[in-house]
């Protein structure tokens, strides 16, 4: 489909060696969630992929909320090496997601 993103949105405040592997992560454990239409891979043709930094962890937990309550699909990889903290989020977007506008891509 014309427009489908993979949006990742992962922790700055882990180390970068860290930062790559949780991304990595997160896409992941989407991918093995959403494996069928409409909410999964069937969606997006492994095209345009954006990766967002977060400053905190509890900037993690506010776009969590604000995915949960827009009824959107997403997975969240939590860390056991970081007592099962959540490091990185991916979902499945068309077009811009505008309520992520203010992060910095990395």
């Amino acid at each position: 489909m014309f427009g489908d993103r993979m949006y990742v949105v992962v922790r700055k405040d882990l180390p970068l060696s860290q930062i790559v592997v949780q991304a990595s992560h997160a896409v992941a454990e989407y991918l093995l969630n959403y494996r069928q239409p409409p909410l999964g891979v069937g969606d997006w043709d492994n095209g345009k992929m954006v990766v967002l930094g977060v400053r905190s962890l509890e900037e993690l937990n506010e776009i969590q909320e604000t995915l949960r309550t827009g009824g959107m699909s997403f997975s969240v990889f939590k860390e056991t090496d970081l007592d099962n903290e959540a490091t990185a989020l991916a979902f499945i977007h068309r077009g811009r997601c505008s309520f992520l506008d203010h992060l910095p891509m990395l």
